[in-house]
């Protein structure tokens, strides 16, 4: 059998733990003004993807088709589908396995990565996309997964949930997967947002501004979720390489909600998702 993508994947140690903490702290240091705490600033950086080769760099943004793009990936790098699987008690995506590809030395974090030496210096100069997604669509994508981890009884969200039930009167008996439980969820999000200060406002209902932060990343490429076949094709000519054969045919881990247009007509609802996300969608064009 020929191996001939073995050198592809990391063979080497990361970047110490020690030197890691100190580039951290350094960009937060330049950074202050956009990240509450020097642990978010660590989060942001160990949330960007690299391969080996650091022909690119993905900045993920959660509830925006993380686990499609990083399946994607995965097969523009090793020319096979991502097929591994793995059930984790703590973990309510069924993509868990694709979320561990920075684990297993196969892509790493930038703040990992010893080929990053200047982070700054280098998202200017090389080339970094991310993907988003209809703000209105992600944050009742969001709630629904809260309440699937509330279904399941499940350590993930535990603090959020805890907030939303003390914020807002949110009784998980009566208002999970409701209109007006989605409503009192985005109030929630809208307190949080406001109010942000020991406990960080998550990143799955987060804007995605803030997830992205794309002054310091300077991207080159922002795909839709929306449109992913589109947005691979582009990011296959950027890369100058043929699309994959192995690319995933269908968004991942898809939230099952029958009746968007319930949720989202809803004047109440609406004039919170415009308020909450309004810079999102100056930014990334989606009409509000």
């Amino acid at each position: 059998m020929n191996i001939s993508k073995a050198s592809q994947v990391f063979s080497t140690p990361p970047r110490p733990v020690k030197a890691q903490q100190i580039m951290a702290q350094e960009m937060y240091t330049r950074h202050k003004d956009s990240f509450l705490h020097q642990q978010m600033m660590k989060n942001f950086l160990q949330a960007s993807y690299a391969p080996v080769s650091l022909r690119w760099i993905y900045k993920t943004n959660a509830k925006a088709a993380t686990s499609t793009v990083l399946s994607f990936l995965f097969a523009l790098e090793f020319g096979v589908p991502f097929t591994t699987k793995l059930t984790s008690p703590k973990d309510l995506n069924p993509d868990t396995a694709v979320h561990q590809l920075r684990e297993a030395h196969v892509f790493r974090s930038i703040l990992a990565h010893r080929g990053i030496t200047d982070v700054e210096k280098d998202l200017a100069e090389r080339f970094t996309f991310t993907v988003v997604r209809d703000p209105a669509q992600r944050a009742l994508s969001a709630f629904h997964y809260l309440c699937e981890s509330h279904d399941q009884a499940s350590e993930k969200f535990l603090r959020d949930r805890l907030r939303l039930s003390a914020l807002t009167a949110f009784d998980w008996t009566k208002h999970a997967r409701t209109l007006d439980g989605f409503g009192r969820f985005l109030e929630f999000v809208k307190i949080e947002t406001e109010t942000e200060g020991v406990v960080p406002v998550n990143n799955h209902w987060r804007p995605q501004w803030r997830n992205i932060q794309p002054d310091l990343l300077h991207l080159d490429l922002i795909g839709k979720t929306e449109d992913l076949p589109a947005f691979f094709a582009t990011l296959c000519a950027h890369l100058d390489c043929a699309l994959p054969q192995a690319s995933p045919k269908e968004t991942r881990n898809r939230q099952n909600i029958t009746d968007r247009v319930t949720f989202l007509d809803d004047p109440h609802c609406a004039k919170l998702i415009s308020h909450i996300y309004a810079k999102d969608y100056a930014l990334f064009d989606y009409p509000a």
